[in-house]
């Protein structure tokens, strides 16, 4: 292939290349944190052990789904994003109370820093939660043609993919280190990192449903 014609393309079919490319490096995080989990946490207890893989288990097939889907342009994709994003969804419920609680409970102790972002990580919890359930919702209604707008579809995922990498890919890490010091690099990033991937996957999949590029 030509460099003409490669450039062609990239220009053209940008969309599909953005998202098969973040939905890779998503997969290939996951991969490597799912790796690192069990290596490092060998000998924990069957419940916690339970708990986790079973969160593993949702995330790899939703990413999954994504991969395959985005390479062979297959409906199984919205599979994969819909459970990603139902995933996410419970998680944001869930770390909207621990952020508050880790926030009054830092500030108390005079940790002033781990106190501010634990809140504000709880504060754009509520709005990732908000935007995943109304993209989650007009996801549904626009391939079922219950919804017919592409621009607020766009928005919705556009706010979501910036919640996400604020707090999966950002703020959780920071408050990790502070918090813990001399935790591993690799372990802290590689789940994140994942995580915030697949939300830019998601967005350039949803913008491709303005045209098939």
């Amino acid at each position: 292939m030509s460099k003409g014609v490669f450039l062609q393309k990239l220009k053209y079919h940008y969309k599909r290349y953005l998202s098969i490319f973040f939905a890779s490096l998503g997969f290939a995080c996951l991969v490597g944190a799912i790796t690192d989990y069990f290596v490092e946490n060998s000998n924990l207890n069957s419940m916690t052990l339970f708990v986790t893989v079973w969160n593993y288990v949702i995330l790899f097939l939703s990413f999954l789904f994504i991969l395959v889907g985005t390479i062979r342009g297959a409906s199984v994709v919205w599979s994969g994003v819909l459970i990603y994003i139902f995933y996410l969804l419970w998680d944001f419920g869930s770390y909207i109370f621990i952020g508050a609680n880790d926030g009054y409970f830092f500030m108390a102790n005079g940790q002033w820093l781990l106190g501010s972002l634990s809140i504000i990580y709880s504060l754009l919890a509520i709005g990732a939660l908000v935007f995943g359930i109304l993209l989650y919702v007009r996801i549904r209604q626009f391939l079922s043609r219950r919804y017919m707008s592409y621009v607020g579809l766009r928005t919705y995922a556009l706010v979501f993919m910036i919640l996400v990498i604020l707090t999966y890919g950002i703020l959780q890490p920071a408050i990790t280190f502070i918090r813990l010091g001399n935790i591993s690099l690799l372990a802290t990033l590689l789940e994140p990192l994942a995580v915030s991937f697949e939300a830019l996957a998601t967005f350039f999949i949803v913008i491709r449903l303005k045209s098939s590029y």
